[in-house]
Protein backbone atom coordinates (compact mmCIF):
# COMPACT_ATOMS: atom_id res chain seq x y z
CA UNK A 1 0.00 0.00 0.00
CA UNK A 2 2.90 2.59 0.78
CA UNK A 3 3.77 2.05 -2.73
CA UNK A 4 0.74 3.04 -4.02
CA UNK A 5 0.90 5.66 -2.05
CA UNK A 6 4.59 6.89 -3.27
CA UNK A 7 3.25 5.69 -6.71
CA UNK A 8 0.10 8.59 -6.38
CA UNK A 9 2.17 11.07 -5.19
CA UNK A 10 4.56 11.06 -7.84
CA UNK A 11 1.74 11.37 -10.56
CA UNK A 12 1.46 7.55 -11.87
CA UNK A 13 -1.93 6.98 -11.04
CA UNK A 14 -2.10 4.14 -13.53
CA UNK A 15 0.82 2.59 -11.20
CA UNK A 16 -0.49 2.99 -8.24
CA UNK A 17 -3.62 1.98 -8.66
CA UNK A 18 -1.94 -1.53 -10.06
CA UNK A 19 0.12 -1.56 -6.65
CA UNK A 20 -2.93 -1.17 -4.69
CA UNK A 21 -5.01 -3.81 -6.03
CA UNK A 22 -2.04 -6.16 -5.39
CA UNK A 23 -1.99 -5.14 -1.98
CA UNK A 24 -5.60 -5.21 -1.69
CA UNK A 25 -5.52 -8.75 -3.20
CA UNK A 26 -2.35 -9.89 -0.86
CA UNK A 27 -4.05 -8.68 2.38
CA UNK A 28 -5.57 -10.50 5.14
CA UNK A 29 -9.31 -10.02 6.33
CA UNK A 30 -8.23 -8.51 9.29
CA UNK A 31 -5.68 -5.97 7.26
CA UNK A 32 -8.67 -4.91 4.69
CA UNK A 33 -10.83 -4.27 8.13
CA UNK A 34 -8.01 -1.89 9.47
CA UNK A 35 -7.54 -0.50 5.92
CA UNK A 36 -11.18 0.18 5.94
CA UNK A 37 -11.00 1.75 8.95
CA UNK A 38 -8.21 3.98 8.00
CA UNK A 39 -10.08 5.25 5.14
CA UNK A 40 -13.23 6.38 7.45
CA UNK A 41 -10.94 8.27 9.28
CA UNK A 42 -9.70 9.69 6.17
CA UNK A 43 -13.72 10.90 5.10
CA UNK A 44 -13.29 7.99 2.63
CA UNK A 45 -16.33 6.76 3.28
CA UNK A 46 -17.72 5.36 -0.30
CA UNK A 47 -14.43 3.37 -0.05
CA UNK A 48 -13.74 2.26 2.66
CA UNK A 49 -17.61 0.67 2.64
CA UNK A 50 -16.67 -0.97 -0.39
CA UNK A 51 -13.98 -2.77 1.48
CA UNK A 52 -15.98 -3.53 4.49
CA UNK A 53 -18.82 -4.97 1.91
CA UNK A 54 -15.99 -7.36 0.03
CA UNK A 55 -14.59 -8.54 2.99
CA UNK A 56 -17.91 -9.80 4.65
CA UNK A 57 -18.81 -11.20 1.75
CA UNK A 58 -15.54 -13.43 1.38
CA UNK A 59 -14.56 -13.78 4.73
CA UNK A 60 -17.84 -14.53 6.51
CA UNK A 61 -16.71 -16.91 9.13
CA UNK A 62 -14.16 -13.87 11.00
CA UNK A 63 -16.51 -12.09 13.58
CA UNK A 64 -14.94 -8.51 12.86
CA UNK A 65 -15.90 -8.30 9.29
CA UNK A 66 -19.64 -8.12 11.16
CA UNK A 67 -18.96 -4.72 12.58
CA UNK A 68 -17.57 -3.60 9.51
CA UNK A 69 -20.78 -5.27 7.66
CA UNK A 70 -22.52 -3.09 10.76
CA UNK A 71 -21.01 0.07 9.97
CA UNK A 72 -22.43 -0.12 6.44
CA UNK A 73 -25.89 -0.85 7.17
CA UNK A 74 -26.13 2.51 9.84
CA UNK A 75 -24.52 4.77 7.40
CA UNK A 76 -27.32 3.36 5.41
CA UNK A 77 -30.15 3.64 7.78
CA UNK A 78 -30.61 0.09 8.59
CA UNK A 79 -30.23 0.12 12.07
CA UNK A 80 -32.22 -3.02 12.59
CA UNK A 81 -30.12 -4.93 10.37
CA UNK A 82 -26.70 -3.42 12.14
CA UNK A 83 -27.69 -4.74 15.55
CA UNK A 84 -28.20 -8.23 13.90
CA UNK A 85 -25.05 -7.83 12.37
CA UNK A 86 -23.70 -7.17 15.95
CA UNK A 87 -25.32 -9.33 17.94
CA UNK A 88 -23.39 -11.97 15.56
CA UNK A 89 -20.29 -11.18 17.07
CA UNK A 90 -21.60 -11.79 20.90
Amino acid sequence: MSKSQILEAMGKADDAAAAKKAALAKASPFQLHAYARQLQAQKKQDEAFAIFQANFKNHPDQWFVHSGEARVLTAKGDFDGAVKEMQKIA
